[in-house]
């Protein structure tokens, strides 16, 4: 690719008559390649197994890596369908699954990050080479393994569905980009550190609540439960993932969650009750939220009328809000931040206008960390069937008008962010969000329309 500007005549085009001239070249060949087995076995329409094995290599690799094979397997046993829950079983609980399965996944590495590169640096006409990459020749991918045991189930007469699922997920050879000896010049290299585990819980449930001849009305739900820690950091020291590294970090820490927010945090040093002082302080709170559900509702009116809404909601992360960082610099107190005293337990005004200094978001980032909690009502939707008589005078097929709304509430413990919003901190190659500084919320919106078949 080559950029030309400055051409001493009108109409010229060729790039060597430029007076400035900048060129530039690269070059990228990438492979990746494997084998996928899969087999289903089923014994008396009652119990399945499937089985499953993935082959893959990829360019990214190092040299010795070579073949890396992820095993599936899983196991159904519809036990509704056995001959023996005939009778009482079967009169209060129609349908019954039981299942268990067990995978392995990976996740590639970056092209080219193994491979040791140079760049060259311009400066008052000459040129310094510095390491563009530093290179591992033992990278290769990490890898996740997950057990997860469940069941999927109808009661009532089938009027009430559920699923309740547990799973654990153990990542080894995590691929985190890590500092290198400052002493080396190599900065930050990919490399497999470590391990980390996740466990969590999922239920849904579907309930028909109504089904009269005018009148049906469904009620359902979700929510989910996870934890993680890290569990072994693979000799690696402590390091920062993302966050304002001299406010609130959110940091790799063995035995914690993983981006555990680590802000700085007014504290008494003295012991006589006072904040005189601050330093980096864990609070065992996540960017992410660590519960997650939803709330689904559908009305049917007279065959005709249908009437949807749609909410969701998440508890457990903690957002760091930088806007109230941006604001102190005008003076603006959005996040309240204790008043700082001495050692002496005397309240400091260095500038003796006659007001108490307060503890700087530098000093204070546990200030700007507000609560994550949310509920919001994503969608209500009204929809009319119009009469069959009046499409087939018009020669359609059907058609229906809608009047839908998105958006319309959002409840929030605090006012100055919206937590879903918070931000991709794409760090140390995490991507935790928790992070938010001007976004906006998105818009209200209410739609009205009209849908037509031929």
């Amino acid at each position: 690719m080559a950029d030309a500007e400055t051409f001493a005549l009108p109409g010229t085009e060729d790039i060597g008559e430029a007076g400035n001239i900048v060129a530039d070249e690269a070059r990228q060949q990438i492979f990746n390649g494997g084998f996928f087995f899969r087999e289903q076995v089923g014994l008396d329409d009652l119990l399945f197994l499937n089985l499953g094995l993935r082959l893959d290599g990829n360019s990214a690799f190092g040299d010795e890596v070579g073949l890396q094979a992820y095993p599936r397997a899983g196991l159904a046993y519809t036990i509704s369908d056995a001959p023996f829950w005939d009778g009482t079983l079967g009169n209060y609980v129609n349908e019954l699954k039981l299942r268990a399965s067990f995978g392995q996944t990976g996740k590639f590495p970056d092209p080219f990050v193994k491979d040791i590169t140079f760049q060259a640096t311009p400066f008052r006409g000459a040129s310094a080479p510095r390491f563009g990459n530093p290179g591992n020749e033992e990278l290769k991918p990490e890898r996740t393994s997950t057990w997860e045991f469940g069941l999927d189930g109808a009661v009532l007469s089938s009027r009430l569905g559920i699923g309740v699922t547990y799973y654990e997920e153990t990542t080894t050879d995590a691929l985190v980009e890590i500092p290198e000896q400052p002493s080396t010049g190599r900065g930050l290299q990919f490399r497999n550190i470590g391990e980390l585990e996740n466990q969590g819980i999922e239920l849904s449930a579907n309930a028909r609540i109504l089904t009269l001849r005018d009148v049906r009305w469904t009620l359902g739900g979700s929510w989910g439960w996870n934890k993680n820690e890290v569990t072994d950091m693979g000799g690696a020291a402590d390091f920062n993932t993302g966050g304002s590294s001299v406010r609130a970090q959110q940091r790799v820490t063995e035995g914690k969650p993983i981006g555990v927010w680590r802000p700085t945090t007014p504290f008494d040093s003295n012991g006589d009750g006072l904040f005189d002082d601050s330093e980096f302080r864990f609070t065992d709170d996540t960017p992410y939220p660590t519960q997650t559900g939803s709330i689904n509702t559908s009305i049917t009116l007279f065959q005709n009328v249908l009437i949807r809404g749609l909410a969701d909601w998440a508890t457990g992360a903690r957002v760091f809000d930088w806007g109230s960082h941006w604001a102190s610099f005008n003076g603006l107190v959005r996040a309240p931040r204790p008043v700082k005293y001495d050692l002496d337990g005397n309240p400091i005004d260095e500038d003796g206008d006659g007001e108490f200094d307060l503890f700087s978001t530098t000093e204070a980032g546990s200030a700007l960390l507000l609560d994550g909690d949310y509920l919001k009502l994503r969608e209500v939707t009204v929809s009319y069937n119009l009469p069959g008589t009046l499409m087939q005078q018009l020669g359609l097929r059907s058609g229906s008008v809608y009047l839908t709304g998105r958006n319309l509430l959002i409840f929030t413990r605090q006012d100055l962010v919206d937590p879903e919003l918070a931000g991709l901190t794409d760090t140390a190659g995490l991507e935790l969000g928790g992070e938010q500084s001007v976004t906006l919320s998105p818009p209200r919106q209410v739609r009205l329309g009209i849908e037509v078949s031929f």
